[in-house]
């Protein structure tokens, strides 16, 4: 632990500034804004002197990497922590850990691993920022072989926000060091940097298939079925979509498999067999970079919500809600996904991360896309729309949903996910950050305007 920096904390920083220009955000519903300052520390003494600063003023401090954060929250700050400079990625070939600067993206990572023939869960999308994916969980296809992302932590620097320098373990904070396993960003400081155990890369399968919702599509139980049942080596993602101004609708079905063609084909058996299905043996870096489940641009709004136990035909009820959709000019469309959970999901330790929904057959995703060229009467009826298939699919999943897609339409999101641990955040967060410096705000459009009880059952 070092204290924080002696610069006068009303003095400004050197890496501090007024903005020239507003911040945008990875999703395009998030409206653009202009800070009351903006900050691009070069050092951990520039983090700590920014926070010093922002503890005299009484003002709020978003750390940003990347501003992929759904709602915004990273944004929503009267100064903005850009931790451009904090991207390094060193590998330890001794050790086999490797050390990621807090503003290091999944392809920076990637490509450094890559070169070493190593790797860690990292999600599917190249340029998300790898603090926040960790401090939610961080799930991907190679979750079910390998885990999630913060389940390979071992150690976090932080600057507090009271200004202190920590260096977190499973040794010396071991109730901290759960917190970052999956209780989200922004309670506590700034990490700085993270380190993870990597495991070796093998080749990787790749398939897809996709049928027209026209008859002859498969059930979609039996696709369920098919996620839920598949072995720790194989993990993949159900979608139902809709486009177009005449409500296409689609099914879809694409994985990776660590172990070969044989588990694939024991696995869907005719599926496998059908002419709509697609597969390739592929290096690991390169289905990685393929591996991408991303927006084509726009505005959007997500939500999500864990299965612990089947569905079945009630998932035909979410296809139905699909026909009401109303198009708009993005070409993503609207629709839901079911992503495989388990394996090696489970089988970490508890009590050693904050994750809910470690025991849940899969997670589903519900989410519309919209641009700026629509109407906003248009965009309420989107916002509507996806409120209201969240809320369909309440009566046949839990209310339990996934940190990384929080929900400006739910007030009580957080507390809601964070019950089982929520002393512990409560204590920590008064510790580290007693003047609610790091206190968030979505910027994401809601819908209804006024709060309402979440719904769904409890696992």
């Amino acid at each position: 632990m070092t204290a924080a920096s002696p610069r006068p904390p009303g003095v400004l920083p050197a890496c501090l500034s007024r903005p020239a220009t507003p911040v945008t955000a990875y999703n395009e519903a998030i409206p653009v804004t202009l800070p009351a300052f903006q900050a691009t520390p070069q050092s951990v003494q520039d983090v700590q002197e920014v926070v010093a600063f922002c503890r005299a003023r009484g003002l709020r401090l978003s750390p940003c990497a990347t501003g992929h954060d759904f709602e915004g929250r990273s944004l929503s700050g009267d100064v903005i922590l850009h931790l451009s400079a904090f991207r390094a990625v060193k590998y330890d070939p001794r050790t086999t850990r490797v050390t990621i600067g807090g503003g290091a993206v999944v392809y920076d990572i990637n490509q450094v691993l890559h070169a070493h023939g190593r790797a860690i869960s990292t999600g599917t999308n190249q340029d998300v920022g790898i603090t926040g994916l960790t401090l939610g969980g961080g799930a991907a296809y190679t979750s079910r072989q390998h885990g999630l992302t913060c389940d390979a932590l071992l150690a976090a620097d932080l600057v507090t926000f009271t200004g202190e320098h920590l260096h977190v373990t499973d040794d010396s904070h071991p109730d901290l060091m759960r917190l970052l396993r999956g209780a989200g960003g922004g309670h506590f400081g700034v990490v700085t940097a993270l380190t993870f155990r990597t495991y070796p890369t093998t080749p990787v399968l790749t398939f897809h298939a996709h049928w027209p919702l026209d008859g002859a599509a498969p059930p979609i139980d039996l696709l369920e079925e098919r996620l839920i049942s598949a072995p720790d080596s194989l993990s993949m993602r159900v979608g139902a979509n809709v486009t177009s101004p005449d409500r296409a609708r689609q099914l879809s079905l694409s994985g990776q498999c660590f172990s070969g063609a044989a588990t694939v084909d024991r696995h869907f058996g005719a599926l496998r067999r059908h002419a709509h299905w697609t597969e390739q043996t592929l290096p690991y870096a390169e289905a990685m970079a393929g591996a991408r489940h991303q927006t084509a641009g726009g505005a959007f709004k997500i939500k999500s919500r864990h299965a612990f136990t089947p569905v079945g035909g009630g998932l035909n009820a979410l296809l139905d809600h699909l026909l009401t959709w109303t198009p708009t000019t993005n070409p993503d469309g609207a629709g839901f996904g079911l992503f495989a959970w388990g394996g090696a999901v489970r089988h970490f330790p508890p009590q050693q991360s904050c994750v809910p929904g470690r025991q849940s057959e899969y997670l589903a995703s519900f989410d519309t896309a919209w641009t700026a060229r629509d109407t906003p009467a248009l965009t309420d009826g989107q916002l509507r729309w996806v409120h209201d298939l969240d809320a369909l699919a309440g009566t046949l999943l839990s209310s339990c949903a996934y940190v990384n897609f929080p929900d400006s339409d739910d007030q009580a999101f957080q507390a809601r996910h964070q019950q089982p641990f929520l002393a512990d955040l409560q204590a920590w967060t008064a510790r580290l950050d007693p003047d609610g410096l790091g206190r968030q705000v979505s910027l994401a459009p809601s819908w209804p305007p006024a709060p309402s009880p979440p719904t769904g059952r409890q696992p």
